[in-house]
């Protein structure tokens, strides 16, 4: 693929990305809750608000936003209903705000190596001042 005609990706203002380690969670409605990077709250980029209904996409290969590829993805998919937005700093982060998440996502530590390794950034990036949004959904019970 030729990067230079690529465009930014973007996913569609109704659609949140998963990587496939992630859809046996999707798959068995385990996953409820995930927390993304910067501010992600109604018209932000990748924004979402609550009652939104968003498409669950798995990601067959990635992308990266800093190189304009567009991630490519599964058939498999399924719809999700936003609940509840909530902008935090890391300093906010309790243990209560990893309930609904994956397994590997437990505490303030493995949020941050979680986060570095999703998007590629490195550990210094993140203080206790990192705006970071959590996001909670249900299932509506159709997949796509």
């Amino acid at each position: 693929m030729n990067t230079e005609l690529a465009q930014a990706p973007n996913l569609d203002r109704n659609e949140m990305a998963f990587r496939q380690i992630y859809a046996h969670l999707l798959s068995s409605q385990q996953l409820t809750t995930v927390i993304r990077p910067g501010r992600r709250t109604g018209t932000d980029w990748r924004g979402y608000d609550p009652g939104d209904i968003v498409t669950a996409r798995i990601i067959k290969n990635v992308g990266a936003d800093w190189a304009h590829i567009a991630p490519e993805f599964l058939d498999e998919a399924y719809q999700i209903c936003i609940e509840e937005v909530q902008k935090l700093h890391l300093r906010e982060i309790t243990q209560k705000h990893f309930r609904g998440m994956s397994h590997d996502i437990h505490d303030k530590q493995s949020l941050i190596y979680h986060l570095g390794t999703i998007y590629n950034l490195p550990i210094e990036v993140f203080s206790d001042e990192s705006e970071i949004t959590r996001i909670s959904f249900s299932y509506t019970n159709q997949s796509k």
